[in-house]
């Protein structure tokens, strides 16, 4: 079944940063995002797409591959983690 929305509409802009979302999510068991292959996952792009999603009132979770979620959300982020995930911690968290 498909459904045909007007791109302009809420439901188009949505799809549009859902496609974003997903394609800056990394490959399986590689630390970089495909399209952005200098910049560590979460890329800036990810990060600001999430921050579109979750701002139309969709949960994070829901539309991110269950293994990339110890990376979003590290139960103790160690420094390192802290500074790679700082944008998507900031946000994430409260979608968990």
């Amino acid at each position: 079944m498909a459904v045909v929305v007007g791109s302009d509409s809420l439901l188009g802009q949505v799809a549009r940063v859902i496609d974003d979302l997903t394609a800056h999510q990394p490959a399986e068991g590689t630390e970089t995002c495909l399209l952005c292959s200098t910049e560590h996952w979460p890329c800036s792009r990810f990060a600001a797409a999430a921050q579109d999603v979750m701002g139309a009132g969709l949960r994070l979770n829901d539309l991110v591959s269950s293994d990339l979620h110890q990376r979003l959300w590290p139960p103790q982020a160690d420094t390192e983690y802290s500074s790679t995930l700082n944008s998507a911690q900031s946000f994430g968290r409260r979608y968990d």
